[in-house]
């Protein structure tokens, strides 16, 4: 039975991609730093189908930890998936380093531990590996009090794109998802700038479409082995994209207009 490795898996996204996964009778490692939620959503899975289920727990923001975690696996996954992250809801200013610095160890460069632990072994040769990065319509154009966030999620946005070209010639598969908007506890464990959690649930999130639904679909694209997926793009998301794409100073003086008015959610 295939092997599927998730990460972040104990609460959003993560936990409910656990559960769309399980439903398929896959096997399971989800890895996070809270045992206890790790513990609940491992027997969920068990409870929905999925076949043997093992749980990792470690911080991602520890180098040495992770790299621990990466030697610990039972055996190679056939999928891995690159879940969890951090969001932020501070301006530049007010931002303290160490901030920035979290945001993108766990955003950013934890994706790119992991992935050259398998990349530099053989496993890239096989066409049944699979890896995946879960990113957001945050790392298209910097978005306001999300400027650690959104720039890592930028980053590892150019980090997926320069592996799919430099990989023509090997046989995994790798896909890059870009998530507009879920109704998930991003926002409330959102950074501020002094290291203190926001703890409030944005507006726009509360409307936004259920992590099930979300999680389904890109569960679904994975499957199906599509290199870009986007779920949950609303249409000012896909706006922001497109004009982005064609006139990005533009789009800056949008984001600036609503950032002004208290409508960047």
């Amino acid at each position: 039975m295939s092997l599927v490795w998730i990460t972040g898996a104990s609460r959003g996204i993560g936990e409910a991609l656990a559960y769309a996964v399980a439903s398929s009778g896959y096997d399971l490692i989800l890895s996070a730093r809270n045992k206890e939620s790790l513990e609940r959503v491992a027997n969920t899975c068990r409870e929905r189908g999925a076949g043997s289920v093992d749980i990792l727990v470690f911080d991602l923001l520890d180098q040495e930890a992770t790299a621990t975690a990466l030697k610990s696996l039972p055996r190679c996954p056939d999928i891995v998936v690159c879940n969890a992250g951090v969001s932020q809801r501070s301006r530049i200013a007010d931002t303290k380093m160490q901030v920035f610095i979290e945001l993108y160890r766990l955003n950013y460069l934890s994706i790119v531990q992991i992935s050259l632990h398998f990349l530099q072994q053989e496993v890239r040769k096989r066409k049944d590996f699979h890896i995946v990065y879960i990113s957001s319509i945050a790392g298209i154009h910097g978005i306001p009090l999300r400027a650690g966030y959104s720039s890592a999620k930028s980053a590892l946005d150019r980090f997926s794109e320069t592996l799919q070209a430099e990989s023509e010639d090997d046989f995994f598969w790798h896909s890059n998802v870009v998530l507009g908007a879920s109704k998930t506890n991003i926002s409330f464990h959102a950074l501020q700038g002094d290291h203190t959690k926001y703890e409030k649930q944005d507006p726009a999130q509360e409307k936004a479409v259920l992590p099930g639904i979300v999680a389904k679909k890109v569960w679904k694209s994975i499957r199906k082995k599509k290199k870009h997926i986007f779920v949950g793009m609303e249409f000012r998301h896909w706006l922001l994209y497109w004009v982005h794409s064609f006139f990005p100073r533009l789009a800056t003086r949008l984001l600036s207009r609503a950032y002004r008015k208290g409508k960047v959610t």
